[in-house]
């Protein structure tokens, strides 16, 4: 028997026993259940589904050229927990003034981000004047959150602390 034989239906067995890839949805709501809906969301105007924060998870995942799946899968467990699978983007229990983004930053490491986003930064240098976040008041703590803790940012604070403190150490 020639080795042909024995390859050329295995080569035509492969496809059919290949199991699907889960989606990106999939995935996600597998690591945040909850975020399959924001119908009960105490805080329904900062909660988003997964299917919402896919799009923005994979960009800034992208955007920070994070790819290996040990890394994806710390920060995406990271965002759901801190999150609450993605309802919250500002610290309600307790409520710690100035804490937030979708890993819930503390004031301090807000203020660091707002100061490297093109976009925000004159904004965040102009509220912080000078000062370091804990010199703040919880205004404006509250202030620099709110440059950072929408949708076009917070889902990026994960990725941009990461990086930026945890890899450069």
């Amino acid at each position: 028997m020639q080795l042909t034989h024995l390859i050329t239906p295995l080569l035509f067995a492969l496809p059919s026993l290949a199991a699907p890839l889960p989606t990106a949805l999939a995935q996600l709501l597998s690591i945040a259940p909850a975020s399959n809906t924001c119908a009960s969301s105490p805080f329904p105007d900062e909660c988003r589904t997964a299917e919402q924060a896919g799009p923005a998870l994979i960009k800034t995942m992208a955007d920070n050229s994070i790819y290996a799946p040990p890394e994806l899968a710390a920060l995406l467990a990271l965002i759901a927990f801190e999150s609450g699978d993605f309802k919250y983007s500002r610290n309600h229990y307790p409520g710690r003034p100035g804490q937030g983004t979708r890993n819930m930053q503390m004031p301090n490491f807000n203020l660091a981000y707002a100061l490297s986003l093109d976009k925000v930064k004159d904004q965040a240098t102009k509220i912080a004047g000078g000062r370091q976040a804990d010199a703040l008041s919880d205004a404006e703590k509250d202030q620099i959150l709110d440059l950072v803790a929408g949708d076009e940012f917070g889902w990026g604070s994960a990725a941009w602390f990461y990086n930026t403190l945890l890899l450069t150490r």
